[in-house]
């Protein structure tokens, strides 16, 4: 049986993409048309499936957005997964702070019975002080040891207030089932280390747009973007630029869409990136309470910004 890491690699080769497709959806914010319920989640999820699997490297389904819906959300995830193509990967979302039994049972649920090919598990945040190197140590390897699919580290420091130490990274990074790490942060000493500690076959994936550029010449293998919801493209072009070798070009396409990076998610956030998702003809929607939509002089910036984006190469087809 092929592993997660050799079928992603097999879809990026097969799909020529990097592109990694959410399925988060809202009932309430379903599109005109669809039932508001599990069944119109099934249904749009087939439609974007459908219309993005030539395209896709991955899929990744977020265990909340159907959690939420009780028996019949887990069902509907199920039907979701079950929709997605064999030769495309499925990396569930789910982020849950417990080990042990608790820990065991859960993965056991969301690999072994709905058929996900990886998890992303985003680092514990209560109790900071007594969150040492050691104690990250031993939690992430009871979960690596009780999944049974890999797992990629999730460090995301500005919104936990925790930073995973680089050397628990290093330690963990020779667990056979962790295969890799999504750094959130714009530390480039952090990625640098990371990248220059963790043993070989480790992946080190970034998440802050706007030092992507930077991140990849210092040796990160790839992204999970905010800004690639936006501007997928651009990222993915940058991407083939660090590749090839051709710093000049990388480097000035990272500095056009850094404004837009910016807008999205330091200066606006989730509700930034919402708005320009709406802009391009998505359904953006409301941010969830107590964050508030931006105003219209946020809307007028973004707007400005969307306009300058370089004129992609090729063009990702969207099922609305």
């Amino acid at each position: 049986m092929s592993t997660f890491r050799e079928r992603l690699a097999v879809a990026v080769e097969r799909h020529d993409s990097l592109v990694c497709v959410g399925l988060d959806p809202v009932p309430e914010r379903l599109p005109q048309g669809i039932s508001r319920d599990a069944d119109g989640i099934v249904e749009f999820n087939r439609r974007l499936i459908e219309a993005t699997a030539d395209l896709a490297c991955c899929f990744k389904p977020n265990f909340p957005f159907y959690g939420a819906l009780g028996a019949r959300g887990v069902e509907a995830l199920q039907q979701t997964i079950d929709a997605v193509p064999d030769e495309v990967p499925v990396l569930l979302d789910c982020k849950m702070g417990d080990i042990g039994s608790t820990a065991e049972r859960w993965a056991h649920m969301a690999f072994a019975e709905l058929g996900a090919d990886a998890v992303l598990v985003r680092t514990p945040s209560y109790f900071k002080g007594q969150l040492t190197t050691s104690s990250f140590i031993r939690h992430y390897s009871a979960v690596a040891d009780a999944c049974p699919v890999p797992v990629l580290l999730y460090n995301f420091s500005g919104l936990t207030g925790v930073t995973l130490p680089v050397a628990a990274v290093a330690a963990l990074s020779s667990h056979e089932n962790i295969v890799g790490l999504k750094e959130s942060g714009p530390d480039m000493n952090y990625v640098g280390d990371l990248v220059g500690l963790a043993s070989d076959g480790f992946s080190v994936l970034v998440g802050s747009a706007p030092t992507f550029f930077t991140s990849l010449v210092l040796g990160a293998h790839g992204g999970i973007l905010a800004l690639a919801c936006v501007a997928p493209a651009a990222c993915v072009r940058i991407q083939e630029l660090v590749r090839a070798g051709d710093y000049d070009a990388a480097r000035e396409l990272q500095r056009q869409v850094i404004p837009l990076a910016k807008l999205v998610t330091s200066t606006y956030g989730v509700a930034g990136l919402k708005t320009a998702l709406g802009l391009l003809g998505y359904v953006g929607g409301r941010p969830r309470p107590p964050l508030e939509p931006v105003d219209d002089d946020a809307v007028a910036q973004i707007q400005l910004q969307l306009d300058r984006l370089p004129t992609p190469g090729s063009h990702v087809k969207v099922l609305l």
